[in-house]
């Protein structure tokens, strides 16, 4: 076969042939088996959540637009010959409708660190909590009435201990203190006497990460919004209650049975039961292990929904989205239906995209971060060979030593 395609394309063609002439015939088969199946029983599904009270219309007040924003990390952690190179980064953005009167919002609305560390087995976990925390620090001080968080909420307690237990089996050390402690440096364009928002300690980020759980303020509300979705509460509770086996997630579910502006739920956080951010005893002068046992109580207040976008007529589905709110949200209807306004006015614009607008702006700024490693590693590289040249070293060797050959990002 002829394969046309703008970039280059090193799938051998035997093997495009393979695909289009026998296994993509077997996964149309199945596809549309699986799918005729579901189509029998989504009418029975459907009776079964409204037997539970599960579902409820819930339309936007459009003379209310509560104003919002998101926040998103990334991090990079870059493997030299030698060393690792590593950045970690967090972005926060406003939302669609911007506040009517200028909020007091401390400066920078992002944070960045990147440098050169020892490799070490679990770097990476490391990178992964600092860049929970910075996500952390900025929503929590954002001046915003609807505060989008990426993810699920239960996600950052998992990477802060995740991060936390990676010291055992072995860090930077440099990358160690970054985690635990505040990186006193004054951010450029700022001088020591600006009212700037400062670099986090582990413990300030355990603060505000206590705060948003449990937040019940009724002109401020914090809302998680998973994209990548590991737990079915819908299809596990559905599987329970008509002994079935179904054989697609939540959100695809609920797109076939769910009508525009309904809204299901709620569905308690589901925690493990090893979910326990356990201290050790060296290092309890410098985490408070009281508020960790708080967050995980305030943890198991918040609850799951599932809401289907309507479209501008209110009469299609757009598609359903999932978040995560307090207990006390849901059981306010007013708040309720601001938080329900919020994701629609951020979603509506562009409807190909299922999460709200500051999450998807922050997603996209903060995942081009990933560039500013090209140009730390070909500055080092120069001058590395600047420096050592006329030591003898040939410049071949100093190159292979920052020559990178595994990339892990998140």
């Amino acid at each position: 076969m002829q394969i046309n395609d703008d970039k280059e394309l090193y799938v051998p063609e035997s093997l495009i042939d393979k695909l289009i002439e026998k296994d993509l015939p077997k996964m149309k088969d199945k596809m549309i088996s699986e799918f005729n199946e579901l189509l029998k029983i989504k009418d029975k599904i459907r009776d079964c959540l409204e037997s539970k009270n599960k579902i409820k219309p819930v339309f936007p007040d459009t003379t209310s637009i509560p104003t919002s924003c998101g926040v998103d990390g990334a991090y990079t952690l870059r493997q030299l010959l030698g060393w690792d190179l590593v950045q970690v980064s967090s972005i926060i953005v406003e939302g669609v409708t911007p506040p009517k009167e200028e909020n007091k919002w401390k400066e920078p609305k992002f944070f960045y660190y990147s440098s050169f560390v020892d490799r070490k087995e679990r770097n990476s976990s490391v990178l992964r909590g600092i860049m929970v925390k910075l996500e952390l620090h900025l929503i929590n001080n954002a001046p915003h009435m609807l505060k989008f968080i990426d993810g699920s909420i239960k996600t950052p307690y998992i990477h802060l201990h995740q991060a936390y237990k990676s010291k055992q089996s072995g860090v930077s050390e440099e990358l160690w203190d970054v985690f635990i402690n505040k990186k006193n440096e004054v951010i450029e364009g700022y001088s020591e006497n600006d009212d700037v928002l400062e670099f986090p300690t582990l413990n300030d980020a355990l603060n505000d990460y206590l705060e948003i759980l449990s937040n019940k303020r009724s002109d401020m509300y914090y809302v998680a919004v998973p994209k990548a979705i590991t737990t079915s509460y819908v299809k596990e509770e559905i599987e329970d209650e008509m002994e079935l086996e179904l054989k697609i997630d939540d959100r695809g579910l609920l797109n076939l049975i769910l009508k525009p502006g309904e809204l299901l739920g709620p569905f308690n956080i589901l925690l493990e039961e090893e979910f326990h951010f356990k201290i050790n005893e060296e290092d309890k002068e410098l985490i408070n292990e009281e508020i960790i046992d708080d967050i995980t109580d305030e943890l198991k207040n918040w609850q799951v929904f599932y809401y289907a976008l309507p479209d501008e007529s209110g009469c299609k589905n757009r598609g359903v989205i999932r978040f995560e709110i307090n207990s006390y949200i849901s059981k306010n209807d007013k708040i309720l239906k601001n938080v329900i306004t919020g994701i629609i006015h951020n979603t509506k614009f562009y409807p190909n995209i299922m999460e709200p607008y500051p999450l998807y702006i922050a997603d996209k700024m903060v995942k081009s971060t990933t560039y500013t490693l090209n140009i730390s590693q070909e500055n080092l590289s120069y001058e590395a060979i600047k420096n050592f040249i006329d030591k003898g070293i040939d410049p071949y060797h100093i190159l292979m030593l920052f020559n990178s050959y595994r990339t892990a990002e998140g």
